[in-house]
C-alpha cells in the first residue's frame, strides 16, 4: 500500500541519518584519540627533553664541583710549594750566613800576612790548586803554630794528624754539621781532585 510505503521509505531515512550520525561520532572519537595520542606523544617528549636538561644540569653542577676541587687542590699545592721554597731559600741563606760568619772569624783572628797574601790572589776557575789558612793559629803549652798558611796542589797534598783526644771533628764548606770524627790518631790527605766540575754560566 501507499501508506506502507511511505513508513519503509521514511525508516530507510532514519537508518540513513542514524548511520551518518554514528559515522561522524566515530569520526569524532577517532579525531579525538588522535588529538590525545598527539597531546601524550608531545608530553612525552616534553618530560623526556626536561630528563635530558635536568641530566646536563647535573653533570655540569658535578664538573663544576670537580674543576673547583681540582682548583682547590692546585692552590693548596702552590702554596706548599712556596712554602716549601721559601724554606729551602732560608735553610740556603742560613748555610751562607754561617759559613760567611766562620770566614770573617777566621780572617779576623788571622796572621795580617796571610790576610795581604789572601788578598792578593785570585784564583781563576780552573786552577789547579788550593791555599789553606788555619783559623786562630795561637800556639799553647805543648804545641806550636809555625805552619799556618799553605799552597796544596796534586804533587804537593796537605797532611794533617789529629791530636784531639775527643771531640775532634772535621768538616768542609762552613756547614759544621756535616762533620766527620777526627780524632787522636786520625790522619786526613787534602789535595786537589782528579776529577773536575764545569761550571756553566
Amino acid at each position: 500500500t501507499r501508506e506502507q510505503l511511505l513508513k519503509e521509505a521514511d525508516d530507510a531515512i532514519f537508518r540513513r541519518r542514524n548511520a551518518a550520525v554514528e559515522n561522524e561520532r566515530a569520526i569524532k572519537e577517532n579525531e579525538l584519540n588522535t588529538e590525545n595520542a598527539v597531546e601524550l606523544k608531545r608530553r612525552q617528549i616534553r618530560e623526556t627533553k626536561m630528563d635530558a636538561d635536568r641530566a646536563v644540569q647535573e653533570k655540569q653542577r658535578l664538573l663544576g664541583e670537580a674543576e673547583m676541587a681540582a682548583s682547590v687542590a692546585l692552590e693548596e699545592k702552590k702554596k706548599e710549594l712556596v712554602l716549601l721554597t721559601a724554606l729551602n731559600t732560608r735553610a740556603e741563606a742560613d748555610a751562607r750566613a754561617y759559613g760567611l760568619a766562620a770566614t770573617m772569624k777566621a780572617l779576623g783572628t788571622g796572621d795580617p800576612r796571610m790576610l795581604q797574601a789572601l788578598a792578593a790572589m785570585r784564583l781563576p776557575w780552573d786552577a789547579d790548586h788550593l791555599y789553606f789558612t788555619v783559623r786562630e793559629p795561637f800556639p799553647t803549652k805543648t804545641t806550636g803554630a809555625s805552619l799556618v798558611f799553605g799552597r796544596v796542589s796534586g804533587e804537593k797534598p796537605l797532611l794533617i794528624e789529629s791530636h784531639m783526644p775527643e771531640r775532634g771533628v772535621i768538616f768542609s764548606d762552613g756547614i759544621e754539621a756535616d762533620f766527620v770524627e777526627f780524632n787522636s790518631g786520625s790522619r786526613v790527605k787534602i789535595a786537589v781532585a782528579e776529577r773536575k766540575g764545569v761550571l756553566v754560566v
